[in-house]
């Protein structure tokens, strides 16, 4: 019996055959190896980090907070304050410290504050 498709898996795929791009292709643009793409697709690996998510996401050029969310990160709603930040904020993700700190509303608030300050300027 093989095994489903995650989430992650299926919004790889589907980005990834959307672009007419090959595995081979996506191996070679974002540095992941073509049997690790592979896994991910196939929903044997669900949750790759965070820092293979950005060269994915860089590669297929879909938002990087999408792979977040689908490799279960964040959710949605949890996702959809971040929307707005600069791609530097969210590097944060990358730091398991950060993450932690960026599910805390206050948190959420004043860098959305920060955000929107730098923007009038």
């Amino acid at each position: 019996m093989q095994k489903q498709r995650g989430r992650l898996g299926t919004y790889l795929f589907r980005a990834r055959v959307d672009r007419y791009m090959t595995l081979s292709d996506l191996s070679r643009w974002s540095g992941v190896s073509h049997p690790y793409l592979s896994q991910l697709e196939s929903g044997r690996i669900a949750t790759p980090s965070p820092h293979v998510l950005r060269k994915i996401a860089d590669a297929l050029q879909v938002p990087y907070l999408d792979l977040l969310v689908e490799a279960g990160y964040l959710t949605r709603d949890e996702a959809a304050p971040l929307s707005g930040l600069s791609q530097k904020a969210l590097d944060l993700l990358n730091n398991p410290t950060a993450r932690t700190l960026l599910r805390d509303p206050l948190i959420l608030d004043m860098l959305q504050w920060i955000h929107r300050l730098s923007l009038s300027r």
